[in-house]
């Protein structure tokens, strides 16, 4: 399985990425922000079996980062992640 990560914390995506390395068959490529991922994604099109995302990146805009990922996903799975917890 290969997925990308993209966060705007270099110390998580390395974690992440170690992280899931360990867990089996994965090959983890990673982003700092929304236009490497799509950038990455259009490269390897459509290589990418799980796209995540940090919903709080700079770059991400809010659900406005998340479709441009699903329009440029090819039907693959897009997750968002977030270190954020409000409480509404």
């Amino acid at each position: 399985m290969r997925i990308l990560i993209a966060d705007d914390h270099e110390l998580l995506r390395d974690v992440l990425r170690s992280y899931v390395e360990t867990k089996g068959s994965f090959a983890v490529d990673t982003g700092a922000d929304l236009p490497q991922a799509l950038a990455a994604m259009a490269e390897a099109a459509p290589l990418y079996d799980l796209v995540v995302l940090d919903y709080g990146m700079p770059s991400m805009a809010g659900y406005a980062g998340l479709d441009k990922a699903l329009a440029a996903s090819f039907g693959r799975l897009v997750a968002l992640m977030s270190g954020l917890a409000r409480r509404a």
